[in-house]
């Protein structure tokens, strides 16, 4: 004899047989309640931070604090001339003291180097290193990139567009901004 495979047609069906057609219904009411519950802001709130902390965490990786692998990554993506701490610290929406510290981690670590700009006395270039090149093979966000790829193509443009909706409201609310000119050339 072959096995029916659970299906929730079949879940409801086994309700309706086993109640009548009240217990359908009220099955239905129920599984409209679960999803009321699981897509509440509460719900995707919770989901969120859960999220968040896990990929978080999943940065302390290799020995780098998630600002060191910010630092690193943005260091070797910077276009030539912003390869600064002074443009760090735009980008990351700090003041330099922070950004000095996590430079001259890495510094101490032997994973980028300073190099004088020519566009500048005051602001050193910081050019990441063989080591650096290598320590980056390691960059944890390319895992959380591999967890993202499993979501189908076609979910991804509502998840990317939930997320654009979230951060334009977390910025609402006053969080500090990220300034697309910063991604642009400059003097220092």
């Amino acid at each position: 004899m072959t096995a029916i495979a659970a299906t929730p047609a079949l879940g409801y069906f086994k309700a309706m047989v086993a109640h009548g057609n009240g217990g359908y219904a009220e099955d239905r009411q129920r599984q409209a309640d679960t999803m009321k519950e699981e897509f509440s802001p509460e719900s995707m709130t919770a989901l969120l931070e859960q999220a968040s902390r896990l990929m978080h965490g999943a940065r302390f990786a290799s020995g780098l604090t998630p600002a060191q692998w910010t630092a690193l990554r943005y260091f070797a993506e910077a276009p030539p001339f912003q390869k600064t701490m002074a443009s760090l610290a735009r980008f990351q929406g700090l003041t330099l003291a922070p950004v000095t510290r996590t430079v001259r981690t890495l510094m101490d670590k032997g994973l980028v180097d300073r190099h004088p700009n020519p566009r500048s006395k005051r602001a050193d270039l910081i050019i990441v290193n063989k080591a650096g090149r290598q320590m980056l093979n390691q960059n944890p966000r390319a895992q959380i990139a591999e967890v993202l790829a499993k979501i189908p193509v076609e979910d991804r443009v509502v998840f990317v567009r939930s997320l654009r909706t979230t951060l334009d409201g977390l910025l609402e609310l006053g969080l500090p901004q990220f300034d697309e000119s910063l991604l642009q050339y400059d003097d220092e």
